[in-house]
């Protein structure tokens, strides 16, 4: 019989998922057995067992507008986000851990200020924030509210469970013997700071395995994929499905 397959094709990964692969999942109601996610991994032989969670929020300050001639009229709100920043920067410093499996956060945007000669009112900082499978997400966002000094907000915009699969599932082991015969190398498990669609399916106890073709630099101007792997990771993924729907 030929397998039961499904292809999901979605265009919003990038900022959340939320329309695409989420919405199949929980309100369409696809509960797949497996999935392969071509979203991680540097090599052929390489697959992703573990993913990172995800939250995405602003820092907000407020402050009161004066001219810049008589600051100590007004309340400087850069300044109060600046502060800000530092408390929560100091909450995930970086580690000499060389796996660096641990929170990080990034600060992606600052905004505020309309003029030099003003004091601002205002200002935003939009942060990125990944934690592993042994952080708790709603602990994390207590602590940093905790630590900002008054002034300051934190407004959650995105926050996702991090994503693992149990390497003792059998189609975890399927997986690797088929990269064994079609690589001849020893298959690659490795963890993942970045996130992808797949977690709305281990959310569900679904296993996910993430690879994809050889390829490098991702969100960089030099991201590149090695066509001549192209062809090899469809046949192991042919493989795979193939030997899966055999053994149903």
């Amino acid at each position: 019989h030929p397998p039961s397959l499904a292809l999901m094709l979605t265009t919003d990964e990038e900022i959340g998922g939320y329309d695409g692969a989420k919405y199949l999942i929980q309100e369409e109601g696809y509960r797949p057995k497996l999935a392969l996610v071509p979203d991680g991994g540097e090599v052929i032989h390489e697959f992703i067992c573990w993913n990172k969670g995800i939250i995405h929020f602003c820092l907000n300050a407020k402050g009161v507008p004066a001219h810049a001639s008589t600051p100590w009229v007004g309340e400087n709100a850069i300044e109060k986000l600046m502060t800000g920043i530092q408390a929560v920067l100091k909450l995930f410093p970086v580690t000499t851990d060389p796996d660096r499996w641990y929170t990080s956060v990034n600060i992606g945007t600052i905004q505020g200020g309309k003029a030099r000669n003003a004091v601002p009112h205002e200002a935003i900082a939009e942060v990125d924030l990944r934690y592993p499978e042994t952080e708790n997400p709603d602990e994390l966002l207590e602590r940093m509210k905790q630590a900002l000094p008054v002034g300051v907000t934190l407004e959650v915009l995105l926050k996702e469970r991090s994503s693992q699969t149990s390497l003792t599932h059998p189609a975890v082991e399927t997986y690797k013997e088929l990269v064994r015969s079609h690589t001849k190398c020893e298959p690659l498990i490795t963890k993942s700071h970045s996130g992808h669609d797949g977690r709305f399916l281990t959310e569900w106890g679904i296993p996910v395995i993430v690879s994809r073709p050889t390829s490098g630099d991702q969100h960089t101007a030099k991201e590149w994929m090695e066509i001549a792997s192209i062809e090899p990771y469809y046949q192991l993924c042919r493989a795979f499905i193939l030997k899966v729907a055999s053994s149903r």
